[in-house]
C-alpha cells in the first residue's frame, strides 16, 4: 500500500528520523488534491499550514500543497515532471536524498 511504500523510501533516503506523521487517503474525507491530508497534521501537530512543507512527486501533490497555503516541494524521482510540477511547486528537487539539505 501507499503507506508502506513511503515508509520503505524514507527509510533508504535516511530520512525516516524527521517523520513525525505519515497521513493516508483513508484517514480524511477527501484526498488530493484536496488539503484535507495537511489539514489533518496541521490540527494534529497545531502547527499553521504555511510553517508545514509538503514533499511530494505528482502535480496532485503540488495543487494539495498550494490548496493548503504550505510550502510544496516537488521531487523528481516518481511520477511528476518538472513541467508538471514547477507552477506550483515552491521548489523543485533531483530526489529525496536532498531534502536533507533543506532540513539540516
Amino acid at each position: 500500500d501507499a503507506m508502506t511504500r513511503a515508509e520503505r523510501m524514507l527509510h533508504s533516503a535516511g530520512l525516516i528520523q524527521y517523520i513525525d506523521l505519515l497521513v493516508a487517503r483513508e484517514m480524511v474525507k477527501e484526498g488530493k488534491p484536496k488539503p484535507d491530508m495537511l489539514n489533518y497534521i496541521s490540527m494534529k501537530f497545531n502547527i499553521p499550514c504555511d510553517k508545514m512543507v509538503m514533499v511530494g512527486d505528482t502535480l496532485s501533490d503540488m495543487e494539495m500543497a498550494a490548496a493548503a497555503g504550505c510550502i510544496g516541494i516537488g521531487v523528481l524521482t516518481g511520477e511528476g515532471s518538472r513541467e508538471s510540477m514547477e507552477d506550483v511547486a515552491v521548489e523543485i528537487i533531483e530526489d529525496v536524498t536532498m531534502l536533507k539539505d533543506f532540513i539540516e
